[in-house]
């Protein structure tokens, strides 16, 4: 915020969704997962224990699991609800992601009682207090395609038809395997990546039965998937190609006591004209949709006037004369 423009600061801030669980973890999930994870390995050693204490702790963990899981469940919850589509590919209802959040939050707290965790009230607050700008941020963007294919359809870029076909079926296709590809950790999250790959499967199909019903033409078919392609990626749920910069920035904040503004700039430069994700594009190219010129070609062209090196100073000369 400290480096932004002013005619920039009036834009909605969407919080990250790493960070919404992250406080999540800590208002309940990491002291649960803790207790759960003792009362394993109470159980895994129960020599020298009565029957009746052996049956206490198995009942215990038997508890701490189930609450894990339930815990577990209402994260990958939030996680499937934050997003522009819902489980029928129609644009998401806000009232709806709000009341789901707010659900799932409420949720946990009831769990960490459940078990005896005590709750803090300024992280339960914090928490609860980032779910109005995620609705906000799906809203916006909901709002922002909407009104760009209106616009696409008024200019004759897309007919009346397509846009049937690219707002139900394409641009939700599009998306969950956007969203596919970026959930790596299939370990961690198996039952995610199978949600994704199951409204992925299920769009597609319906995908490709309109687009055969209205015969559209294969060149005209790669343009639509550009397009969707581009709209599919503009919606962000982590900001952590922001926070790459920012990182730093604040590294070299703390190292050097502050930033000259040149470097400032100069380092703006690079993140918004040379850095690339894994398609070659950079922050410019998606964000006025063209094509700039290499960086480091533009700037061997058009860069001049470099000062010359600095002569070095005769050190034989100066040798010889102490020698004498």
């Amino acid at each position: 915020m400290k480096l932004g423009q002013a005619a920039y600061l009036a834009v909605a801030s969407m919080p990250d969704l790493f960070h919404f669980q992250q406080d999540m973890g800590k208002l309940a999930g990491l002291q649960i997962g803790k207790r759960c994870q003792q009362a394993q390995q109470a159980k895994s050693n129960l020599t020298g224990k009565s029957q009746q204490e052996r049956q206490k702790i198995e009942a215990t963990a038997k508890e701490l699991s189930s609450v894990y899981k339930q815990y577990r469940a209402h994260s990958r919850t939030i996680n499937q609800t934050i997003h522009p589509f819902d489980k029928s590919n129609k644009w998401s209802s806000e009232q709806q992601v709000n009341k789901t959040l707010v659900q799932s939050v409420m949720q946990v707290s009831k769990l960490a009682e459940q078990i005896d965790i005590s709750i803090d009230l300024s992280k339960a607050n914090k928490l609860l207090q980032q779910i109005p700008d995620i609705v906000i941020g799906i809203g916006n963007w909901i709002a922002t395609s909407q009104q760009t294919i209106k616009e696409w359809v008024s200019q004759q870029i897309i007919s009346e038809i397509e846009r049937d076909w690219f707002t139900n079926y394409l641009l939700p296709l599009l998306y969950w395997q956007a969203q596919l590809k970026r959930t790596k950790n299939g370990r961690s999250n198996p039952e995610l990546i199978e949600c994704y790959e199951q409204r992925m499967q299920q769009t597609q199909q319906g995908t490709i039965e309109q687009m055969n019903e209205l015969n559209i033409p294969i060149e005209r078919q790669e343009v639509l998937f550009e397009m969707a392609y581009q709209m599919a990626n503009s919606f962000q749920r982590s900001s952590s190609q922001v926070e790459g910069r920012n990182g730093y920035l604040a590294f070299i904040y703390h190292s050097q006591k502050g930033i000259p503004e040149q470097k400032r700039k100069a380092l703006t430069v690079i993140h918004n004209f040379d850095t690339k994700r894994e398609d070659g594009s950079t922050p410019a190219q998606r964000l006025f949709k063209r094509e700039f010129p290499d960086l480091f070609e533009f700037l061997c062209s058009n860069v001049t006037g470099f000062k010359e090196p600095r002569k070095r100073k005769n050190k034989k000369l100066k040798i010889s004369l102490l020698q004498r």
